[in-house]
């Protein structure tokens, strides 16, 4: 994950799943857990997620506030896998509120 970035910007959170021999595969559930600054945590089920090819699955959102971000996705389903928290900062603006 880059940034930091300049909030109310478009922001993409990606994964890709692989098997221990590094083979991609796609769990039969997945969940995206993401907590806002403030600490309020938004949970995002697979239909909501983009599929790119075998294994590989982003997000795209629109941050509104600034601070310090944290997500994590969990595959589950034929496998039990989840990412460690992956942090990104929103930089605060002197002209736009948030």
């Amino acid at each position: 994950m880059s940034g930091p970035y300049e909030i109310d910007t478009t922001v993409q959170l990606n994964v890709t799943f692989s098997e221990l021999g590094g083979i991609p595969f796609d769990p039969s559930a997945i969940t995206l857990f993401l907590e806002d600054p403030t600490g309020n945590e938004t949970t995002v089920s697979m239909g909501s997620l983009t599929h790119g090819g075998t294994g590989v699955w982003s997000y795209q959102f629109t941050p509104a506030i600034s601070g310090t971000w944290v997500y994590k996705f969990q595959g589950s389903g034929n496998c039990a896998v989840t990412t460690p928290d992956t942090k990104f900062v929103v930089r605060r603006s002197a002209l736009i509120p948030g």
